[in-house]
């Protein structure tokens, strides 16, 4: 008796599901009038490290990044920010212009980084 109920339910919920899947995919998004050299990111704590990722691979396309409690650019790549800021520039230098933008384009971003002195979390283990 279980398995006829559970076959019906099934073939319900499938017959429910059918129309959904017939829809068309949405349309593009609507323009705004935003202007694409005035863009920035920003994002507090674990926004800020993606604020960070973000300003430093499409570094073409930020005029600016704000990091609020947040790591310094790859830093993350374990469980923990364990790798120090001369690391960052390396992974930067190496991968300019082929897995990153240009870090050449980092000069014109306006940075702003924001770090309490008592934050034994985020806290870089030597100056940036």
């Amino acid at each position: 008796m279980k398995l006829k109920q559970s076959l019906r339910c099934l073939t319900a919920c499938l017959v429910l599901l059918v129309p959904l899947s017939a829809h068309a995919a949405p349309g593009p998004l609507p323009s705004y009038n935003v202007d694409p050299a005035q863009v920035s990111v920003s994002g507090y704590s674990a926004g800020a490290f993606m604020a960070q990722q973000l300003g430093v691979a499409y570094s073409s396309r930020f005029m600016g990044v704000g990091v609020l409690a947040g790591g310094f650019y790859d830093c993350r790549r374990g469980t923990t920010c364990t790798r120090s800021p001369a690391d960052s520039i390396a992974s930067m230098n190496a991968w300019s212009g082929s897995l990153i933008d240009p870090v050449s384009n980092i000069a014109r971003q306006q940075i702003y980084v924001f770090i309490g002195t008592n934050d034994t979390v985020i806290a870089p283990r030597e100056p940036i």
